[in-house]
């Protein structure tokens, strides 16, 4: 994020604030060590919403009669400023020692905000009243959540710009701050990690956190993702967005040292924290196959982090104590990379790791799992590196032997690297983001909100029936979508109906064309099933459901038509009680009434309900 500031900072001349909202008072601490360090230029500011209305106050609000209420029975304890001037006094219940509420004092010890404590890692924590108070301890107002107070900083920041791009680099946020309805200010959301838990599939539930930033798609300017990999998984979830985008980490491609210093052609290194995460047991694991065969390789681990205690016993119990070293952090730790014949990633999941780019930049091959997401995206396999199956610890030790006994081959991979990072360079990087506004800006005239949205979608076998011929083995799938209409200057004839057959369990799709005509506020579509098609595209397929989708610029809605476990002329449907419709034959027309959230609303039977009953008792075909 800093980086990413920096540079946009220096290309465009235009300083890039970072914006923080949280309670901290150690921010003078942190400018001063990030300016030191080259983080944060002279251009830029690090701003704070707690700082900015300790000493900026509420401008014209006029306080009321009403005075902040008394806090009796409870215990004060104030935490100064580093300056030594008032911060904040926190009341704390003597019986528990838990904060039940928190003053924030102006530095004449005047009070302006009055909160509960809150984490907004969770809407449960969220606070349900903020009382601002004017200089004479009069309440001038109260909010109900914290969306209008940092929509209100925003504004204030933003007064006199004619356009602003907000980046949000925090998936709490953006349920907090999406949407906003100022056209002068774009919300641009970054993704930086890996969406999806365990077994990380694109249909896999993502954690709660992730869940409720990826249910505002529709209500940020862009949401950028780091590789393509991780949109196309979004889009297989959450359905293909206009304001989606890629834009990969840049590194910036460093000097040689002078003089060259050389391979040592038995040392990998790793570089990571030592958490779960980094799966850095794998690493020692693929250790110990290559000392088997390589006595004398050694692993360096630059990193500090909870598990270093188990790692540690790890490397004495498997022998490796010469062979594997923690070196806890070091902040040198990449120039290592020089010296280095190979670097091992063996992570669980990843956003877009910037190791591996920094080892490339240093002439040093990765090799690494493949995981979700990034190394794929960064490694060519074999020549700059190497990518193996995730969780495979004897590939990834034989990649590493071939490295370590041929100093030309890693001479050959580290020049390559050096070429590729060279492409991730600042330059790219730029250009990327370039690309991104300016397409931001482009379509926000033709941005869409679906306010209600509801289908009404008729599912038949195709043909007629009879008693002598079997069904067909197409399925014609037609409706109405309505609610196709909030939007700026989006023409509704561009919002795209999809069908789908998915199977969650499988993971699998099999795509329908689909058929669709504007008529007025609705949307007309049709679409036939071919059933010997979809089981040759997903022969193990068990639990199939038909999928129907409307993409509409940004927005989007979908919900499940679902079908039985063959997928075939005998369609199945839950109703509202659970029971289970079963249609042998296409007199009887099953409709179902959907409303975004996979429910079957009602259920209209035709004539022919006796032969649906006579045969229902008679076994399948």
């Amino acid at each position: 994020m800093l980086m990413r500031s920096r540079l946009i900072t220096a290309a465009t001349g235009r300083p890039v604030d970072v914006l923080c909202f949280d309670p901290s008072r150690g921010y003078d601490q942190v400018r001063a060590a990030w300016r030191r360090s080259g983080l944060l230029t002279e251009d830029m500011q690090l701003l704070n919403i707690f700082e900015h209305y300790r000493t900026a106050g509420w401008g014209d609000d006029r306080g009321s009669s009403e005075g902040l209420a008394e806090l009796h029975g409870l215990e004060a304890v104030d935490k100064p400023h580093p300056d030594g001037s008032p911060w904040s006094t926190s009341y704390l219940d003597p019986a528990s020692g838990r904060v039940v509420v928190n003053d924030y004092r102006r530095a004449d010890n005047s009070v302006y905000l009055r909160a509960a404590p809150y984490r907004t890692t969770s809407p449960e924590a969220l606070p349900r009243e903020l009382i601002r108070v004017s200089p004479d301890g009069e309440i001038c107002g109260r909010y109900t959540s914290l969306t209008p107070w940092y929509h209100r900083w925003i504004r204030e920041l933003t007064a006199e710009d004619e356009q602003t791009f907000l980046f949000m680099d925090s998936r709490y946020l953006v349920p907090i701050i999406a949407p906003l309805t100022d056209p002068a200010v774009h919300l641009i959301y970054v993704l930086h990690n890996c969406h999806l838990p365990a077994p990380r599939l694109w249909n896999t539930p993502p954690a709660p956190d992730y869940q409720r930033c990826l249910e505002r798609i529709a209500d940020v300017d862009a949401f950028v993702t780091l590789t393509q990999r991780q949109r196309e998984d979004i889009e297989l979830r959450w359905g293909p967005r206009t304001n989606l985008a890629v834009v990969p980490n840049p590194v910036e491609l460093p000097t040689p040292p002078t003089p060259p210093r050389p391979r040592d052609p038995h040392r990998v290194i790793l570089i990571a924290r030592l958490e779960r995460q980094k799966r850095i047991q794998d690493a020692i694991q693929a250790m110990r196959l290559v000392v088997a065969e390589l006595p004398s390789a050694r692993l360096d681990v630059y990193g500090s982090g909870k598990r270093q205690p188990q790692l540690q016993a790890l490397i004495e119990q498997t022998g490796l104590s010469n062979s594997v070293i923690l070196h806890g952090h070091d902040p040198t730790a990449r120039d290592e990379l020089w010296a280095a014949s190979a670097f091992l990633l063996t992570s669980e999941f990843e956003g877009y790791p910037l190791a591996t780019l920094e080892s490339l930049s240093r002439g040093c091959p990765v090799v690494a799992y493949d995981i979700k997401y990034g190394p794929k995206e960064q490694i060519r396999e074999g020549v700059d590196g190497y990518v193996v199956a995730d969780g495979d610890r004897a590939a990834a030790a034989a990649r590493v032997l071939r490295l370590l006994r041929s100093p030309a081959l890693v001479q050959t991979m580290g020049e390559a690297g050096r070429v590729t990072a060279q492409q991730h360079g600042p330059d790219s990087f730029l250009q990327n983001w370039a690309q991104v506004l300016a397409s931001v800006v482009e379509r926000s005239p033709r941005r869409t909100r679906l306010d209600a949205v509801w289908a009404d979608v008729t599912v038949r076998p195709a043909g007629r029936w009879s008693l002598t011929r079997p069904a067909s083995p197409r399925l014609v799938v037609a409706g109405l979508i309505h609610g196709v209409s909030a939007g700026g200057l989006a023409d509704p004839g561009d919002a795209v109906v999809t069908l789908d057959v998915v199977d969650d369990s499988r993971v699998e799709i099999a795509s329908v064309p689909v058929r669709a005509v504007r008529r007025g506020p609705d949307l007309r579509f049709t679409a036939a099933v071919h059933l010997d098609e979809v089981r040759q595209a997903m022969p193990e397929s068990r639990r199939p459901a038909l999928r129907l989708r409307l993409t509409w610029e940004n927005s989007a809605w979908e919900s499940l038509v679902r079908t039985n476990r063959a997928l075939s002329d005998r369609m199945v449907a839950p109703t509202q009680a659970g029971e289970v419709l079963r249609l042998r034959h296409p007199s009887p027309r099953t409709r179902w009434i959907l409303d975004g959230r996979s429910a079957v609303r009602s259920v209209r039977r035709r004539a022919g309900d006796w032969r649906r009953r006579r045969l229902a008792h008679r076994p399948p075909r």
